[in-house]
């Protein structure tokens, strides 16, 4: 089985960190399979040296922009000209599965739909999805969300849900002597340290909101930028709280440094299918404080997170997982053994070299 795994995130071009993100399931399917990867490149940059990479990495200069797609919809072309060399083809994001799909045997992974998140462009975006699925082979979701309603539309048949993985070898508490940095953080002014990574689908007014109540506890930040709005989703952030801290552009080692520092790993949710935060947070054997709605209830539960299903509840529960640090503890290891036991990239690998056995 020789298999082209397609995709719009690979480093350097991606806002995951190198071992986070869908793409990472590309080296654990070359333990499995032959395996090629088709990334995007951008013009008057040179190329990195793919010469360490364990499979052959193919890079194509594409559009510089991708406000309709057009990156994605290059690369798809791409890969159609290419398929005939492979057994199959995986779109790891779904819309370059579009063109592949009329000459080969062809698979989509799905990670968000215009129903679970709103918006114009989602909207669009929908619409070339829609394209796709026509012809592919099969789509993988990674949450049940996405799977009732792409089930609902194709088929049972044509849709399995596979969760989204995690590098349990990579994300992992005691890798770093993190004692200098959280005394940096805290100062001897902050008496807790609250992590968000990421602001996808997160609900920042409420955020706020807690930072007010909890003047003592400091609420560190990391997004790809710090935006005065996230103009997506029309929120507007003040830069003047002094226990809401923003960092971005944090490397790989210090963000896994900062993840074993914090105390509390908080991500209120207006929507989710799969989240990359929250799966890191769990290998890091991190209590989760989050909304228990669609997508997150895939990955968490009751004995995993400290879950609400309204912001009222969000608010105690973030309250008494604060005062109760022996149960915080306790989540978080069964977090760390359950991602061990269900989410690790061995497991989704093998279960996504299932599909490809079936569509190959």
């Amino acid at each position: 089985m020789n298999a082209l795994l397609v995709t719009h995130h690979w480093p350097p071009f991606t806002h995951h960190s190198p071992s986070g993100g869908y793409q990472r399931l590309a080296y654990y399917m070359a333990q499995l399979c032959d395996v090629d990867v088709l990334m995007w490149h951008k013009r008057n940059v040179a190329m990195p040296d793919d010469g360490d990479s364990p499979f052959p990495v193919h890079r194509v200069i594409t559009p510089s922009s991708d406000m309709f797609l057009e990156r994605r919809l290059m690369l798809s072309w791409h890969a159609r000209r290419m398929a005939p060399s492979f057994n199959l083809v995986h779109a790891l994001y779904s819309v370059p599965s579009l063109f592949p799909s009329r000459v080969c045997p062809t698979v989509a992974t799905v990670h968000v739909l215009p129903g679970i998140k709103p918006g114009l462009w989602t909207k669009y975006h929908g619409v070339i999805q829609t394209m796709a699925f026509k012809r592919t082979s099969h789509i993988i979701v990674v949450s049940t969300n996405l799977y009732d309603v792409l089930a609902d539309r194709y088929g049972s048949k044509k849709v399995t849900y596979i969760p989204h993985g995690i590098d349990i070898h990579v994300f992992k508490s005691g890798r770093f002597d993190t004692a200098a940095l959280r005394h940096r953080l805290l100062r001897d002014r902050f008496r807790l340290l609250v992590l968000q990574v990421g602001a996808h689908g997160s609900d920042i007014q409420f955020l706020m909101q807690l930072a007010k109540r909890h003047q003592d506890i400091l609420f560190l930040v990391i997004n790809s930028a710090r935006p005065h709005r996230l103009s997506n989703e029309r929120q507007y952030i003040p830069s003047d709280y002094p226990n809401i801290k923003w960092m971005r552009d944090v490397s790989e080692k210090d963000m896994i440094s900062i993840y074993d520092a914090s105390d509390i790993f908080f991500r209120p949710l207006k929507f989710a299918t799969a989240n990359n935060s929250i799966l890191e947070a769990m290998a890091m054997s991190k209590p989760i404080v989050t909304h228990a709605i669609p997508g997150v209830t895939d990955y968490l539960d009751d004995t995993t997170a400290f879950l609400a299903r309204e912001n009222k509840d969000l608010m105690s529960q973030f309250q008494y997982a604060v005062e109760h640090p022996d149960e915080r503890e306790e989540k978080g290891r069964r977090a760390r053994r359950r991602v061990e036991e269900e989410f690790a990239w061995e497991h989704v690998a093998q279960r996504t070299m299932k599909v490809y056995e079936r569509v190959g």
